[in-house]
């Protein structure tokens, strides 16, 4: 590990670290203390591990995988950000660009991980500690099956003689807002090519 601090121009001070592949970082804030945490990325089990402060329910942590921006979200029951701030979350950064913690308006707080592809995560509660696999979707499920809800947006497909029904809405509803919650197999995944009314091209549905 090499370690090299600048002047930044504005007052401020730039640290760069050299690392090889071996090793991650996550930092740590308390106050006007800022720490970087080198760990060795062959000791993380998991790719995220979040530590669950005492008194949260696993089972009311909830994720979202917004496969198409490149990112998934953990949103874990109230403001536990300032937990984090002692028992900090672990990335392996090989796997983890970046990440940010915020509330929602409910007041819960929600955590943006963002990869550098499409990426599949797999959640596993493991005591205080929530491990999250992250790796191609061929390496964490043995089934994976695209649906394509056709048209949207200025595309309404064949419309009702009354007007008040589109192809378009018929199909998201069946293939996605209604599907979606009858998945129970765990070895399957599912990517849409649309989740809304909007008009993917063919070559971004490809």
């Amino acid at each position: 590990l090499g370690v090299n601090y600048t002047p930044d121009g504005t007052g401020g001070i730039l640290l760069t670290i050299t690392k090889t592949a071996d090793y991650g970082y996550y930092t740590k804030a308390s106050g006007n203390s800022v720490q970087i945490v080198i760990t060795d990325i062959n000791s993380i089990k998991y790719a995220v591990n979040i530590p669950i402060q005492d008194g949260i329910d696993i089972n009311s942590i909830t994720d979202t995988d917004n496969y198409s921006s490149n990112n998934f979200t953990i949103t874990i029951p109230g403001d536990v950000r300032a937990f984090f701030e002692s028992n900090p979350i672990i990335c392996d950064m090989s796997k983890i660009k970046d990440f940010k913690t915020e509330l929602n308006y409910l007041g819960n707080t929600v955590i943006t991980f963002n990869t550098y592809k499409l990426q599949a995560y797999k959640i596993n509660a493991a005591g205080k500690m929530l491990g999250i696999e992250v790796d191609e979707p061929k390496n964490l499920y043995s089934k994976i099956v695209v649906i394509d809800p056709g048209h949207g947006g200025g595309d309404t497909g064949t419309v009702s003689l009354n007007g008040v029904y589109t192809e378009k809405a018929i199909v998201l509803a069946m293939a996605y807002t209604y599907f979606k919650d009858l998945i129970k197999d765990p070895a399957l995944k599912i990517y849409w090519t649309r989740t809304a009314d909007v008009y993917p091209t063919l070559t971004e549905r490809a």
